[in-house]
């Protein structure tokens, strides 16, 4: 499994996108450099052209395949934050979430919220 990021490094909590309960930051301590999403107790693994590198059983796919066209999409803007860390230039920059109607769509499709 993916280990408790928080725990290796405060800095990699820092959220570069949060949208429809989905947040990603930068994975920048893998050797590939990667973005990070959590989605409920779910995580995801993609390299900055958004190409799934992991994922976590019950990651919906629907919700994976926007995260990698957003991932493509912000390619230029990704690589930017992984150069600041490599100069420790804090804070990393925030980057636009997907299309709204992108993500509306995408949300009848998830599972329900188990309580």
């Amino acid at each position: 499994g993916i280990p408790n990021r928080d725990a290796i490094e405060p800095r990699r909590s820092v959220i570069l996108c949060a949208f429809g309960g989905v947040t990603i930051d930068m994975d920048y301590l893998l050797c590939e450099p990667s973005i990070h999403a959590r989605w409920r107790d779910q995580e995801l693994t993609a390299n900055f052209r958004g190409w799934i590198r992991t994922s976590t059983d019950g990651f919906p796919g629907e919700l994976a395949e926007l995260i990698s066209r957003w991932a493509a999409a912000h390619e230029e803007e990704i690589i930017a934050n992984h150069l600041r860390i490599g100069r420790s230039a804090w804070p990393l920059q925030p980057i636009a979430p997907p299309d709204p109607l992108e993500v509306q769509a995408v949300q009848p499709l998830l599972p329900p919220a188990s309580d």
